[in-house]
């Protein structure tokens, strides 16, 4: 990120995981900080799981559930009221439902339903 962000002193990439407790908060806090408000705030958070539908669990599987579908949830939320008050905007960066898995492709089953549960919500 700091590599494409060079060059650009308006630009400060902030990396932090979206599932952790306080990832939302301290991203918003951080921002709120350096800038005083928040113009556009972008979701492209994604986890690939690699493996077969035999060897799921729900431990291997709940990384790519909470990137995928709780923190695109939680980061705007945890932005309120800023984005509204500079009449900012939230930008989901998702895969429309068209990518479908097929047999072969590990973790593609799995980034299928949450992108496209993600998308079919941005659209709401």
């Amino acid at each position: 990120m700091a590599e494409t962000a060079g060059g650009h002193p308006g630009i400060t990439p902030l990396s932090a995981g979206p599932t952790a407790e306080d990832g939302p908060g301290s991203v918003v806090r951080d921002t709120l900080e350096r800038y005083g408000r928040i113009d556009v705030l972008v979701d492209d958070a994604a986890v690939v799981t690699a493996g077969s539908p035999r060897g799921c669990t729900r431990a291997s599987v709940r990384p790519l559930l909470e990137t995928g579908l709780l923190a695109p949830v939680l980061l705007p939320r945890a932005a309120l009221p800023a984005p509204a008050e500079s009449r900012g905007v939230v930008v989901n960066v998702t895969t429309p439902v068209g990518q479908p898995a097929r047999p072969g492709d590990s973790g593609r089953p799995y980034r299928c339903r949450t992108r496209g549960s993600r998308w079919r919500c941005a659209r709401t």
